[in-house]
This record gives structure tokens, C-alpha cells and sequence, in this order.
């Protein structure tokens, strides 16, 4: 049986909202995982004094507010297709848990900045990682999340094996350490 409040064409609406959650999300995961963030003392990265410095904070804290923005679209999904479940799972009650443990830990840090951007971060990573608990909810979904996964930890092993035998051997010769 159908349910009357709920149309055809509301559904396909709906339908791109967890869509658009989705692109987000993976993009936010690309971008957060590919970014080099510091929160103090910014470097130089532009050659000859160019002023191109890296990522502070306030990038990480406006990374860290879009992260949240997949888990409103699921909400926001849910409040108008009655017919779109949440699911619900022990492990978002740990993820809960250890969010509210990282919040505390503010409290007796010594670096109170630092802290208050950990917490920003972690709560963000909980809310990204429950939406795509919520989103991928089929296998074409599965392999799209797990072909960025294997994909980006083939970058990864790549940079670290070019960084171990060619620069880090070309960084001792150069500082004299060979």
C-alpha cells in the first residue's frame, strides 16, 4: 500500500537529495584527506616571498562546517519522505561517545586553540562518517566509496614509496648526513 502524503514526484526530489549528500560527502573526504592543514605558523609556499602560505585554521573550521552539511541533507530527507529510513546502528552510539570524550577533553587541554580546531575536526569526521553510513545503501554506492578508498590509498603508498627511496636519501646527501 502507498502512502497518499507522499507523490511520485516528491520521491524523485527526495531521491536527489541523498544523491547530492553523497557527491558531497565523497568530495569533502577527497578534499579533507588531500589537504595540508597547519593551525600555526604558516609557511611559505610560494617561491621568492610570493605570500601564498597554507591552510590555517579558519580553513579547517570552514572544512569542518561543510562536513556537516551531507548529515542535513539526510535530516532534512527524512523530515519530508516519511517513507526514508535512518538507520541506526551500537556503532553511532560509540561514535556519539567518543565525540562527546574528544568535546571534554577541551576542558583539561593544554593548548585550548588547539583543542577547540580537534574537536571541530572530530565531530565533523563522526557526522561525515554517519552519513555515509546512511548513503551507501547499495553496491553501486559501495564500489563508487570503496573505488575513492583503493584509489587514494594507491596515491598514498605511492607518495610514501617515492618519499622513502628517492627524497629522504636526496635530504641526507644535501644536509650532509651520507
Amino acid at each position: 500500500m502507498t502512502n497518499p502524503t507522499v507523490s511520485s514526484s516528491d520521491s524523485e526530489w527526495t531521491d536527489w537529495l541523498t544523491k547530492i549528500a553523497l557527491v558531497v560527502a565523497t568530495v569533502l573526504v577527497s578534499v579533507r584527506i588531500t589537504t595540508l592543514e597547519v593551525v600555526r605558523d604558516t609557511f611559505d609556499l610560494g617561491s621568492a616571498g610570493a605570500g601564498i602560505s597554507a591552510p590555517a585554521a579558519t580553513t579547517t573550521l570552514i572544512l569542518d562546517l561543510l562536513c556537516w552539511v551531507p548529515t542535513l541533507l539526510i535530516l532534512v530527507r527524512r523530515a519530508i519522505d516519511p517513507r526514508y529510513t535512518l538507520r541506526l546502528h551500537q556503532s553511532h552510539l560509540w561514535m556519539v561517545l567518543l565525540a562527546l570524550w574528544v568535546a571534554c577533553s577541551g576542558f583539561w587541554a593544554d593548548d585550548k586553540f588547539q583543542a577547540v580546531i580537534n574537536i571541530s575536526t572530530w565531530c565533523a569526521a563522526m557526522s561525515l562518517a554517519w552519513a555515509l553510513c546512511q548513503l551507501v545503501r547499495s553496491w553501486t554506492r559501495f564500489r563508487m566509496v570503496m573505488a575513492l578508498t583503493i584509489g587514494f590509498c594507491i596515491i598514498f603508498v605511492s607518495q610514501a614509496a617515492i618519499y622513502r627511496w628517492i627524497e629522504w636519501p636526496e635530504t641526507k646527501r644535501d644536509w650532509g648526513y651520507t
